[in-house]
């Protein structure tokens, strides 16, 4: 009895200990569990509404946002509506308007590991749209990243914007991309303001 006894009060001891562990680990890496969920919700009651706003009443096109999880469930962010997704993983418009697109992922430019983030998505994000073929119209720095908004010079309806995000420590960067041209160009602000509210929940 004894020794069952000691057996059963072992077994609780390691218990503790192996919860305590991980909790521990938890807490050192600083995990904390988002609630994707409450960010849909939120995304879909203040940031969908505005973007709708931002949206030129003479389009000439329907266009419509929802919000999407994107990047395998790493972000959360507003999309067109009524766009599909395309074999790239981008949302395109319907009825064949070639050359739009929203594109929102992850990068590593490589190897997944700690890098010069702020070097990489110049290299690799921003440093395409300052070639002599673009003028750039917007450049902005945010807390985690960058916005830059870009017009090719022999089409101003052809505009390119990109908002890519980092953490100095992590082992890849985000990045939603917009590409718009001929009527569609006319909402590039609300597709910017689309763009620059995702969230990172993973």
């Amino acid at each position: 009895m004894r020794s069952g006894m000691s057996r059963l009060a072992l077994a609780s001891v390691f218990g503790v200990m192996l919860a305590l562990g991980c909790k521990g680990k938890s807490d050192k890496d600083g995990d904390k569990e988002i609630d994707v969920d409450a960010v849909k919700k939120k995304m879909a009651d203040e940031l969908v509404p505005k973007v709708k706003a931002a949206v030129p009443k003479d389009l000439g096109k329907p266009l419509d946002f929802k919000v999407s999880v994107e990047a395998d469930g790493k972000i959360v962010a507003v999309v067109p509506a009524d766009w599909k997704r395309g074999v790239l993983n981008d949302w395109n418009p319907p009825g064949g308007d070639f050359g739009n697109k929203v594109w929102i992922s992850t990068n590593c430019d490589g190897m997944c590991q700690k890098k010069d983030w702020a070097k990489v998505v110049e290299k690799v994000d921003l440093a395409p749209l300052r070639t002599a073929d673009f003028t750039v119209v917007k450049e902005e720095k945010l807390d985690d990243g960058k916005l830059l908004v870009a017009k090719k010079k022999d089409d101003e309806k052809d505009v390119r914007a990109v908002v890519v995000r980092w953490k100095d420590d992590a082992r890849q960067y985000y990045a939603c991309r917009v590409d718009l041209n001929g009527d569609y160009a006319a909402a590039i602000d609300a597709f910017v303001m689309a763009c620059r509210g995702f969230e990172i929940v993973r």
